[in-house]
């Protein structure tokens, strides 16, 4: 079997992120339908992306929120119930400890000029 490039493994690792996002967050489960080591990922993906994977994936998520953030009005229960996060609260330290935001004060960005 002829190993896939480097290009091919970052495609497949965003695509199944992609699908499986609001499921899964944690990068094990990626490694597993990837069939690729951690250590393997983690340079082919500093090499692509100039990131690990599991930032990759985080920032992936975190952009996906910010979006439904600002450009709709889907309540909290409901992006908890999209991106698979358990509670309100969950989700909110989610968003925080990536922007330095909760969830309504992002939203509250769309508003301002």
């Amino acid at each position: 079997m002829e190993k896939k490039n480097e290009e091919e493994t970052i495609l497949e690792f965003k695509t199944l992120i992609e699908q499986y996002l609001h499921k899964h967050k944690r990068l094990d489960f990626y490694l597993s339908k990837l069939n690729i080591s951690k250590l393997e990922l983690e340079r082919i993906s500093a090499d692509i992306l100039g990131l690990s994977p599991a930032k990759f994936l985080r920032n992936f998520i975190v952009e996906r929120i910010k979006k439904d953030l600002t450009t709709t009005e889907i309540r909290m229960k409901t992006l908890c119930d999209k991106y698979g996060f358990a509670s309100a609260s969950t989700l909110t330290r989610f968003v925080k400890s990536s922007t330095g935001m909760t969830p309504s004060q992002y939203r509250a960005l769309k508003y301002e000029k």
